[in-house]
């Protein structure tokens, strides 16, 4: 297989991932996506280890969020990496990380680089905007104008 076309199918394995998985909530195609022992580190969630810590976090983030959206922007491929810049968006009308709903619509941004391995993202590395989440929610005060 030519270099370009794994990093094509890499790039649309991402996308799979944020559309399907995250955006979605469809974890039936967590084996097809994610490698077994799949690892995330940093974002609003910490580091998760393993599918099943993914699948609990994001179940948060659906409660907390019933209209949760991940839009991926774009995407950048090198080798077995892709680095994915993401908006994730909804109505805070659920708990959410021991916050009370607001009823607030919240959009934040993130970028995260992922890493394939046989055709399966391994890893995940998250930076997202979690100062901006928790002054949208009211659980930080914004700057001051």
């Amino acid at each position: 297989m030519s270099q370009a076309t794994e990093v094509e199918q890499n790039k649309q394995l991402v996308s799979r991932a944020i559309t399907e998985i995250i955006s979605e909530g469809n974890f039936d195609v967590v084996d097809e996506i994610l490698a077994e022992d799949f690892a995330q580190y940093g974002g609003v969630s910490g580091d998760l280890q393993g599918t099943n810590a993914l699948e609990e976090w994001m179940e948060q983030v659906y409660a907390g969020f019933s209209d949760f959206e991940a839009t991926e922007e774009f995407s950048l491929c090198e080798d077995d990496f892709v680095a994915t810049r993401v908006t994730y968006s909804g109505t805070h009308d659920g708990e959410f990380m021991g916050i009370p709903a607001t009823d607030e619509y919240v959009e934040i941004t993130g970028i995260t680089i992922f890493r394939v391995e046989d055709g399966r993202i391994v890893e995940g590395w998250v930076e997202t905007d979690t100062l901006g989440i928790l002054q949208q929610v009211g659980a930080m005060d914004g700057p001051a104008a």
